[in-house]
């Protein structure tokens, strides 16, 4: 068993979605481990990331990134669905939020894999649809 460490400069926001192995964001004040039930919206800006890599498990995650304008048309479409989400999470004023992983997200997610595994350029009609 080994360990990878780097900084990762977030240039865009990003969203971590986490299928097998661990990972762990360093924040000035904070240490996040992010478990594969879990997805996790990330800001831009500086975070150290560590995984832990197994012989037995390979480390293995799918990152979105976007920008704050895609960010911000977001917010405006469904303002009044995040404030209800607000507030039944307990996310604090963080440089992230996360979520649990319920039958929607995994199949989201499957949905990705086969895309990907597809090997054939998606079209920017194909990527804002599956943002």
């Amino acid at each position: 068993m080994g360990a990878f460490s780097g900084k990762s400069v977030l240039n865009k926001n990003a969203i971590s979605l986490v299928l097998s192995g661990e990972k762990t964001l360093h924040f000035a004040e904070k240490r996040v481990q992010i478990k594969a039930d879990e997805f996790h919206f990330l800001s831009t800006g500086n975070c150290l990331v560590s995984m832990k890599l197994s012989e037995r498990r390979p480390f293995k995650s799918i990152l979105l990134f976007f920008d704050d304008s895609v960010l911000s048309n977001f917010y405006v479409k469904y303002q009044h669905r995040i404030h209800q989400l607000k507030s039944t999470q307990q996310n604090g004023p963080e440089p992230y939020l996360f979520f649990k992983k319920d039958p929607f997200v995994l199949n989201y997610i499957a949905s990705l894999l086969l895309l990907l595994h597809n090997h054939t350029p998606l079209s920017g009609e194909m990527k804002q649809l599956k943002f």
